[in-house]
C-alpha cells in the first residue's frame, strides 16, 4: 500500500488522469499484477497467445494498433514488433 501511494505521488500525469481516477486504477492493477503474478500467469499467457494468433491472421502486416494497451501486461510487444512495421499503443494514459 505504501508502494502504491509512493508511485501515485511520484508519477507525472496530466490532471485529468488523476481527476478521473485513471492513474490510481493503473497503479492498483500494476501492484496487483505483481502480488498475484502466479495466479494471473495463465490468463496473461492465453491473452498473449490469442493476440499473436490474431496478428498471424492479418493479410497485411504493416501497421498494428493496440487499443486499450494499458500496462502492456497482455500485449506481446516483441512478437508484434517482429510481425509489423509500425505499432501504435493507444490508451488514456501510459505509465512512464
Amino acid at each position: 500500500m505504501l508502494g502504491e501511494l509512493w508511485r501515485y505521488w511520484t508519477t507525472f500525469a496530466p490532471e485529468r488522469v488523476r481527476k478521473f481516477g485513471y492513474l490510481q486504477r493503473l497503479i492498483a492493477v500494476e501492484f496487483r499484477a505483481k502480488r498475484c503474478a502466479e495466479a494471473w500467469e495463465p490468463h496473461l499467457r492465453n491473452c498473449r497467445h490469442m493476440i499473436i494468433k490474431a496478428a498471424d491472421l492479418c493479410e497485411r502486416q504493416g501497421t498494428c494498433v493496440v487499443i486499450g494497451s494499458g500496462l502492456l501486461l497482455e500485449v506481446p510487444l516483441s512478437a508484434l514488433a517482429s510481425r509489423f512495421d509500425h505499432i501504435y499503443l493507444v490508451d488514456i494514459f501510459h505509465m512512464p
